[in-house]
């Protein structure tokens, strides 16, 4: 595991040793080395994770429990290409929280992962992949836009 896509980021440091939570946050990020329902079961189990490149068996991370003398700080960087914003514009955005709610409501019925979301007193910004931007769009206007 690096700290960072080693093809992107030219500098990208091997990490010695990870927390579960470190690579669950990794893995749903975009980080395309271990799949994250394979470190939850091994955080459950508490079972180390071995990670190893196959053509260099030297080095490699341990992913496991957070040892009592935590390193604090970012470990890694990664990426997620091609995503669309959706903003929805209006005022009271921010204070009205049936807004959010139905959006993710919107997004489990659909299926649809969102990357991100930010807001203020007049936008919701939600990211989410590009191929459900639309679908995903209209089903949001429909359920927040009124007729």
């Amino acid at each position: 595991m690096f700290s960072g896509d080693p093809n992107v980021i030219t500098n990208a440091n091997l990490i010695k040793n990870i927390s579960y939570e470190e690579m669950l946050e990794a893995a749903t990020n975009g980080a395309k080395v271990l799949h994250n329902r394979s470190v939850s079961v091994a955080k459950k189990y508490k079972l180390p994770i071995f990670v190893k490149h196959f053509r260099n068996s030297k080095g490699g991370t341990i992913v496991e429990e957070r040892n009592g003398l935590e390193e604090y700080g970012p470990k890694i960087i990664s990426f997620e290409k091609k995503l669309t914003k959706i903003s929805l514009i209006g005022d009271g955005m921010f204070s009205n929280m049936d807004y959010m709610s139905k959006i993710y409501e919107v997004a489990s019925k659909m299926n649809v992962k969102i990357y991100m979301i930010s807001c203020n007193e007049l936008c919701i910004n939600i990211l989410v992949k590009e191929e459900q931007a639309e679908e995903f769009g209209n089903a949001i206007h429909n359920e927040l836009i009124k007729k």
